[in-house]
């Protein structure tokens, strides 16, 4: 479940002579752990560490790529409607409407989660409805990376 989110795995056993790994785990970074041997107790904590750093470079590759992929209209979007924790893009009730810039923009942030989907609300009959959309934490982050809001003084 962690590999299928992208979590980093660090599986911990303590030996035994007929230990085999299943074919489903055999390829994750595993650690031998006797709690016996004070060497291999720092030996695993020095291992953790790694693997938190090694999970910490990622995510923030992962976040720069993100942010890097944002057209400019998601960051138009953006900078527009930083002031609002919700969102709101109004959708007639005239048929397929005609795609704009802000629904584009608005596609691309839910795809990448800087966005979510929060209520839709009714505007009457023939009038359509208002989506209310609610910034995510990566959504945040992002608007503060963009300068598109100033973080709080703590």
């Amino acid at each position: 479940m962690a590999q299928s989110r992208r979590h980093p795995i660090l599986l911990i056993h303590q030996p035994h002579r007929e230990h085999a790994y299943s074919f489903d785990v055999q390829n994750l970074r595993h650690f031998q752990y006797n709690p016996n041997d004070p060497a291999c107790i720092a030996a695993l904590a020095d291992e953790i560490v790694r693997a938190i750093n090694q999970s910490t470079f990622l995510a923030r590759q992962t976040y720069t790529k993100t942010l890097q992929s944002v057209s400019p209209i998601a960051i138009q979007f953006m900078h527009q409607e930083a002031r609002r924790a919700f969102p709101v893009v109004s959708f007639r009730d005239e048929g397929m409407p005609i795609l704009d810039a802000r629904i584009h923009a608005v596609t691309e942030l839910l795809t990448c989660r800087a966005l979510k989907n929060r209520n839709v609300l009714p505007q009457g009959a023939g009038r359509g409805v208002a989506v209310v959309y609610q910034w995510t934490e990566l959504g945040i982050r992002m608007l503060s990376s963009l300068h598109a809001v100033t973080p709080e003084p703590q």
